[in-house]
């Protein structure tokens, strides 16, 4: 009897860690692998020569902390219900203050690309950020409707 409760203990056991096991979910992405795979796109699309590679790559990744930066800047408050009608309308303009600066950013780098890249190859990594993003957007959207 004794053997049998043992048995019967560890197939319940197993049973149980395998059913738990199956549902572990994979891992998500980091914002750093993102990234990774966003950068590994742009250049692949931009088909970049080693000379052209080497000039662009450190001015694209100041470019991307530098709108990191200003992104981060203005805390978004989710919670519209929770304000003011002061403070939402304070959030909204700075809002529009964060978005003009991003857009300075952008025109700053873009004479800079243009002055090491041909004109068509600045083209090409504004067209590849926009696929990219709009990849990265329908893969999350996917997997959002099949929660």
């Amino acid at each position: 009897m004794n053997s049998s409760f043992l048995i019967v203990s560890a197939f319940l056991c197993c049973t149980f860690f395998s059913v738990r096991a199956q549902d572990v979910k994979p891992p998500q992405p980091s914002g750093e692998s993102i990234q990774a795979q966003k950068l590994s796109f742009i250049i692949e699309r931009m088909e970049l020569s080693p000379e052209e590679l080497k000039a662009f790559l450190p001015i694209y990744k100041q470019q991307q902390d530098k709108l990191r930066t200003t992104r981060r800047s203005v805390p978004i408050n989710r919670k519209l219900e929770e304000l003011s009608d002061d403070e939402t309308e304070a959030g909204i303009t700075a809002t529009f203050a964060r978005e003009e600066k991003l857009l300075e950013v952008r025109k700053d780098y873009f004479i800079i690309f243009k002055s090491i890249l041909p004109i068509k190859k600045v083209a090409k990594l504004y067209l590849a950020e926009k696929e990219f993003n709009g990849d990265l957007l329908t893969k999350l959207q996917n997997k959002s409707a099949q929660r």
